[in-house]
């Protein structure tokens, strides 16, 4: 496959995966702009339960695990740390 084309499906996936994200958080706590911000566990936006709830909902929306000592501000302080937690999980589930 041309590199153009895999960088576009590449692209496309991203997207996807970042709107199923926000749009988990934003069931959360809508009034929370997900896309500029960057301190959800550092600043106390997301508590525990919200934790909780979100790990369900990547687990049902992803299929990967996330157990509790993932759950840190490099993991889950943004919508974009949280991608790149789904993905880097997915990416060790496919390789098994």
């Amino acid at each position: 496959m041309p590199p153009e084309t895999r960088k576009h499906i590449d692209t496309s996936e991203r997207e996807f995966f970042m709107d199923i994200i926000i749009e988990l958080l934003q069931n959360l706590h809508e009034d929370i702009d997900f896309e500029e911000e960057d301190s959800l566990l550092t600043d106390g936006i997301l508590d525990d339960a919200d934790i909780e709830s979100l790990i369900s909902d990547i687990k049902d929306n992803f299929g990967v695990d996330v157990t509790p000592d993932m759950v840190t501000p490099e993991n889950f302080n943004s919508a974009e740390a949280i991608y790149n937690l789904v993905t880097e999980l997915s990416d060790e589930q496919d390789s098994e």
